[in-house]
């Protein structure tokens, strides 16, 4: 236990350092939260990996679309325990399935805004730009660690909004030695390694649709050799993203 709170303790302060008032905006267009869910105990998981992996190549990336992999912990049960996996990103799957009215989850499951996205093997180049005008989402990062978030909509309709931050890892790898992968070498980019929802408000009476959060980053495990920070707003009953906002810290 000691072993693991000084690991998070020393990620933490990693973060720190490399937030040095770190500022993105998401413009007033819509942003595109591109989501797999993923397991290194699912035999046909690496090929979506991979293909998340090389959207890091296209010319939209956090302009035009943000990737996020949510590795689930259902398949730990095969013979590998998934590092990266955790029960809350199962679960935030299994959310998304009923409110979609979906009979099942599975992997590697993609979703596109909120919605299964079964073409993305025939996916066309991300780096279009939305012509759904929704609101600019800024996020701060300070340099301790802790944010402030802005959310100025364009729809005078929006009621209770949330804020969801995710921590993204670059470059991970694991050497699978049991289950359906034994023996493969395995490659992720933009792994959620820390994620948090910062509960729902109402726009500032003073200031027309503007929606403001803050806090701290999510505590994010394990370490990688890069990181970015994905922030999205969502109704507050809902996981469906109205806009997104990211970058590489």
């Amino acid at each position: 236990m000691l072993r693991k709170t000084l690991l998070l303790s020393l990620l933490c302060l990693m973060l720190a350092a490399k937030t040095e008032a770190a500022q993105f905006n998401s413009g007033e267009h819509a942003v595109s939260l591109i989501e797999l869910y993923t397991s290194e105990g699912c035999s046909s998981c690496p090929p979506a990996d991979r293909w998340l992996s090389s959207l890091k190549h296209q010319k939209g990336l956090w302009k035009n679309f943000v990737p996020a992999a949510f590795h689930v912990d259902y398949w730990d049960y095969l013979g590998w325990s998934d590092k990266f996996a955790d029960k809350q990103y199962s679960q935030r799957q299994r959310q998304y399935a009923a409110e979609n009215g979906e009979s099942t989850v599975y992997t590697p499951g993609v979703r596109k805004n909120g919605r299964e996205w079964r073409a993305w093997r025939r996916a066309a180049l991300l780096d279009h730009t939305s012509p759904s005008l929704v609101g600019n989402l800024q996020l701060i990062v300070d340099d301790d660690g802790g944010f402030s978030s802005s959310f100025h909509a364009l729809d005078d309709s929006q009621g209770m909004l949330k804020l969801t931050i995710a921590v993204l890892g670059l470059g991970l790898e694991s050497e699978v030695s049991r289950g359906e992968n034994s023996g493969k070498r395995l490659s992720h980019d933009f792994v959620v390694l820390g994620l948090t929802t910062i509960a729902s408000g109402l726009p500032k009476a003073e200031a027309n649709n503007l929606y403001e959060w803050h806090g701290r980053l999510p505590k994010a495990s394990p370490a990688a050799s890069k990181y970015a920070i994905a922030a999205w707003v969502s109704d507050g009953n809902s996981l469906k993203p109205i806009q997104v906002v990211a970058g590489e810290i």
